[in-house]
């Protein structure tokens, strides 16, 4: 940054800071939670707390691309300093919004051989925020998901092996801050290798300093080195380095102090969601934003009550427990950031063409890329040229098939609700493909029988079996029941099956333990209109695939 825009940033943090009070300065670090889907009441409370407290920023969550527009108009317009909207957007904006587009999970780019598409994705994913008004993605997760039981990261992590978690993190990381929007590393100081969810409860990692640096801060270490300009701490407990029992990390000065002391980290420092339980149910209101603020946080996430959190502040300040000049140099911080990000001048979300934006067909071509690339194989996938072939569909039962599967307060599978849909796109992708191949296709649907899965495996030369509708959380064996594993493990045995699996890789974990494996089997990461055709394509095209396992399962040698 040249001296001409250094001095007219110290400038502009010098003439909104000389503006406001103490309780401003302090509302400057609280950011308070919105919906685009919650109607005028809930627009209009959100407007009430921003004009009478001036709050530094919204994290916004479940709703449409216009009506998100239009409220952060609404709320830019009544902020005397420009609000620092922020998401959660891992796969792209559809995490959140209803109509727009969702890339692969970080499992799916895991696999990927190479890099670039991590960085295109990241790039268009920044393109979107931007049109959007959104300045923060809280991506990616640098977490290495390295016990398989994991509930809460498991797909949202690149993977179990540290250094190909850091280097396409690093890919996600450049694509969004080249483009002008704000990445955060999270969740510090690492959340693979819990068996807990804390957006529910709080996770105990019971391991010392120096096991941390050696592998879950690694990813970390290399993003800062790189600049990534923020990070987000996790709500764990660590008995080993915090004394205090039941004291979560966001809470903890000398595990923050970690971060910055050991890990040089000087970007800003969110928490985590204050509403997750993990925390949220140990402090009342106002003191739970003050123990974050004592530990070293600068921006205090998803703040319920706006008033009890400043009055608990203000009274530690007033009392000379808390020194006024921290809340100063924090809020010099915030609003640095804020220049940063081009908010010194802000202009309106433009409304119109909005959906059309961002729903691009840049944005399906990555998305088809990227799906293509992370297709990974078992085996060696038959010729299905002019070949006699069963496509048969196994998902639950009615009775235990999913509604929609949520992670706090996010969207897994916007498509989750609609699996006939779903399997109806593969279904007519290998019936057009075996058409043209000269291969004749038959369907059956949710056959578990032992007795009638026999019968298909020697009456036609190849069975392509889809597994849909699982859960991508580590819960319940994913969803699925014992009648629908034992009719996968029966497919396997034959030599004639190609298993197609639409879902988390650590599923196969819940089927195959020690078991032969006579079948081929396509792993495709998740469900949706991208694998459905992909996966379709590769067993009748095939192309030789490149994805790489990500994580260690009990098919792979590893």
């Amino acid at each position: 940054m040249n001296r001409n825009i250094n001095a007219d940033k110290e400038i502009w943090i010098e003439n909104k800071l000389k503006k406001m009070t103490l309780r401003q300065t302090i509302a400057q670090l609280l950011h308070i939670p919105a919906w685009s889907n919650r109607g005028t009441k809930h627009e209009s409370k959100v407007i009430s707390l921003i004009e009478k407290y001036g709050i530094g920023g919204v994290i916004f969550f479940q709703g449409s691309l216009e009506s998100q527009a239009i409220m952060t108009n609404s709320f830019q317009a009544v902020s005397n300093v420009p609000l620092l909207i922020s998401m959660d957007a891992e796969w792209g904006l559809g995490m959140r919004l209803d109509d727009a587009p969702s890339f692969p999970y970080q499992m799916a780019l895991g696999a990927l051989h190479k890099n670039d598409l991590i960085y295109e994705m990241g790039a268009e994913i920044a393109r979107q925020c931007k049109r959007l008004g959104v300045h923060v993605n809280f991506a990616p997760v640098v977490d290495i998901n390295s016990n398989p039981a994991n509930p809460v990261i498991g797909f949202r992590s690149f993977g179990d092996d540290k250094f190909k978690v850091a280097e396409k993190a690093l890919a996600y990381m450049k694509g969004l801050q080249d483009n002008g929007i704000m990445a955060c590393a999270k969740h510090f100081p690492g959340h693979g290798d819990t068996s807990l969810d804390s957006h529910f409860d709080l996770p105990i990692i019971d391991k010392s300093i120096e096991e941390f640096e050696s592998l879950e801060w690694y990813p970390f270490k290399i993003l800062i080195e790189h600049g990534v300009k923020s990070v987000m701490m996790a709500h764990l407990f660590l008995p080993q380095i915090e004394k205090r029992v039941g004291r979560a990390s966001s809470l903890s000065k000398s595990i923050i102090d970690l971060l910055k002391q050991m890990l040089g980290f000087e970007g800003l420092i969110f928490t985590d969601a204050l509403d997750m339980k993990s925390v949220a149910n140990r402090f009342n209101p106002g003191q739970l934003e003050l123990e974050a603020l004592k530990a070293g946080n600068d921006v205090l996430l998803f703040v319920n009550d706006i008033p009890a959190a400043i009055e608990a502040i203000e009274n530690e300040v007033k009392k000379g427990i808390i020194p006024e000049s921290l809340i100063i140099k924090k809020c010099q911080k915030i609003l640095g950031a804020k220049f940063d990000l081009g908010l010194w001048s802000l202009n309106p979300v433009k409304i119109e063409g909005i959906f059309q934006d961002i729903n691009s067909r840049k944005s399906d071509h990555i998305n088809r890329q990227v799906t293509q690339k992370s297709l990974t194989v078992f085996g060696r996938l038959p010729r299905l040229s002019n070949k006699k072939i069963a496509v048969l569909m196994l998902s639950p039962s009615e009775k235990s098939s999913l509604k929609n599967e949520s992670l706090a307060h996010h969207n897994i599978e916007k498509t989750t609700l609609d699996i006939a849909k779903k399997i109806t796109v593969f279904q007519k992708e290998m019936e057009q493909l075996a058409n043209i191949s000269g291969a004749e296709v038959t369907h059956f649907d949710n056959i578990q029988d032992r007795e009638k899965l026999s019968e298909l495996i020697h009456q036609f030369e190849f069975i392509v079996v889809g597994i849909h509708g699982l859960k991508m959380k580590n819960i319940d064996h994913f969803g699925m029941s014992k009648k629908m594993k034992n009719a996968i493990k029966l497919l396997s045995e034959a030599r004639n099956v190609v298993l197609c699996l639409f879902g988390n890789p650590y599923i196969l974990d819940h089927i195959f333990i020690n078991d032969e494996i006579a079948c081929q089997i396509v792993i495709a990461y998740q469900e949706n209109q991208f694998t459905q055709e992909e996966t379709a394509n590769l067993l009748f095209e095939n192309n030789q695939s490149t994805g790489q396992m990500p994580v260690c399962i009990n098919i792979d040698n590893c």
